[in-house]
């Protein structure tokens, strides 16, 4: 966990904040049971959290850890199989890294709201876990299946069930016109095979899309992005 930690990039504070809490679980009686915990949802790899929130949510009361502390060592657990599964498939270690320094993006959101290190939105993570969420340069995507009404957009009909390239916009720092558009490139390379008629849908949904409240954004990259 020490290497994986440096490997993404995160602060020496929080490393040593991290490694001294999972010395706390490690000498409890709950190490057992976490390790357990972490192979079986990597076994299982469910689309439902909330079992294992409340299960981690437990073992963080009986060690004296911060829940959300817990959340993000059990994250950091289950990333070290899943690096070994990017290779078995063939991925790059520089892709794997690339996408899961969403951890640490989501830990300076937990430091920021909450005022520790840790991971509040572990619903977040079965796409990464998976293998079906990926950050290619600055944005992230997966395949999905349009669940909406048809619509039409730019000559191009795309209807309810048609795959979709889903698209997120981390909170990792400034988002410049050239890294969307180098990151959309990217995307468009790496899911090439899904799309042989070489047309690339990509469905986003955000606050930052709603009309009213793109009048409101200052001139800058995330009102060019919106453009």
């Amino acid at each position: 966990m020490k290497k994986l930690m440096k490997d993404l990039e995160f602060s020496p504070e929080d490393r040593a904040y991290l490694e001294e809490q999972r010395s706390v679980l490690k000498n409890s009686p709950s190490e057992s049971a976490f390790r357990t915990l972490a192979k079986d949802f990597m076994t299982e790899l469910p689309d439902d959290t909330e079992p294992a929130e409340a299960a981690l949510a437990k073992l963080a009361e009986s060690t004296g850890i911060h829940p959300y502390t817990m959340n993000l060592l059990f994250l950091l657990e289950c990333a070290l199989p899943l690096r070994d599964a990017y290779t078995r498939e063939g991925y790059p270690d520089s892709l794997f890294l690339e996408t899961m320094r969403d951890l640490k993006w989501k830990l300076a959101e937990c430091k920021e709201v909450y005022g520790v290190p840790g991971n509040f939105v572990m619903f977040w993570y079965p796409g990464f876990y998976q293998l079906k969420r990926f950050s290619l340069g600055r944005l992230q995507y997966e395949l999905w299946d349009f669940p909406f009404h048809p619509c039409r957009v730019s000559g191009v009909s795309v209807r309810h069930g048609s795959r979709v390239i889903n698209l997120h916009i981390p909170s990792c720092g400034p988002l410049t016109e050239d890294e969307g558009e180098d990151s959309l490139r990217h995307a468009m390379d790496f899911f090439s095979d899904a799309f042989p008629n070489g047309v690339f849908p990509f469905y986003m949904e955000s606050w930052l899309l709603d009309p009213d409240l793109t009048r409101l954004l200052p001139e800058g990259n995330l009102k060019k992005f919106t453009d």
